[in-house]
């Protein structure tokens, strides 16, 4: 299986790219094995989601103030975070392969080749 992992946190601007990115990438790898992808969202607001992403292969992570800043450490730096989801999902998933993708991103072809 490919765990397709995003992180969307704070703002509705972000929610709603992280929407977007995930339905793209839907649009494109419909019709093929769905239960070969599965979208991982870090989120502060996974309820956000449900309404737009309800019916696909997705689980959300809550992301918490507390979890976040863990992310961080040891010297609170921001960028961190997507290293530490990824570290995440790979120990909980270590047999799957990995796809990362911002949430501003918007597949306009076949992900095959990612």
């Amino acid at each position: 299986m490919t765990q397709l992992v995003l992180l969307a946190h704070s703002r509705e601007a972000e929610y709603q790219r992280a929407i977007f990115a995930v339905l793209s990438f839907w649009a494109w790898h419909k019709g093929r094995a769905t239960g070969a992808v599965q979208a991982v969202v870090f989120t502060d607001q996974p309820a956000y989601f449900e309404p737009y992403l309800a019916g696909l292969p997705v689980r959300y992570e809550l992301l918490t103030t507390a979890r976040l800043a863990a992310m961080q450490q040891p010297h609170g730096y921001v960028h961190r975070v997507k290293a530490a989801i990824l570290a995440q999902v790979a120990q909980a998933c270590p047999q799957d392969e990995l796809l990362f993708i911002d949430s501003d991103t918007f597949f306009v072809a076949l992900p095959d080749l990612l």
